[in-house]
């Protein structure tokens, strides 16, 4: 590996970027199929939550394979262009492998897709008691909790 890719970020900087961002790259792979799709995560309890649809490939896939890698990334300066031949773009990573383990129970899916909403309602200074989730709405909808095993983080400039 060069030095230029080699992990630099510590516990503290890597937890800070996961709090500070809220999209992610979840990746996952069957046999040879590769399939990597963006997501909207929560960092709660040390695990990574999100909601999803109740049926789709992402959740066929992890159904018969849990691995999963999930990326997080960042520009603290936003987009800048640069001088041709003069790379300064800034930027700081964070790689995450873990076990996906879909919510099937509609009681425990309710119980983490209500402190999903809190936390984006808490992140957003929304009211908390506006739109509460539903069972009903645990019923459609769907949510998965990655339990992390290794994260690593880089950055650059």
């Amino acid at each position: 590996m060069s030095e230029k890719n080699v992990p630099n970020l510590s516990q503290g900087e890597i937890e800070k970027i996961l709090k500070l961002e809220d999209t992610a790259v979840l990746c996952t792979a069957l046999q040879n199929e590769p399939y990597g799709v963006p997501i909207s995560y929560a960092l709660l309890d040390g695990k990574i939550v999100f909601h999803c649809a109740i049926k789709g490939r992402k959740l066929d896939i992890i159904r018969k394979n849990p691995a999963v890698h999930l990326i997080v990334f960042r520009h603290p300066d936003g987009i800048a262009p640069h001088p041709e031949g003069d790379c300064k773009y800034r930027f700081e990573s964070v790689f995450i492998t873990g076990k996906a383990c879909i919510i099937e129970d509609v009681s425990d899916r309710l119980v983490w897709l209500k402190r999903f909403k809190k936390y984006f309602d808490e992140r957003l200074n929304l009211p908390l008691d506006e739109n509460p989730v539903t069972e009903k709405a645990a019923e459609i909808c769907g949510c998965v909790v990655i339990e992390i095993e290794q994260v690593s983080g880089r950055k650059k400039g």
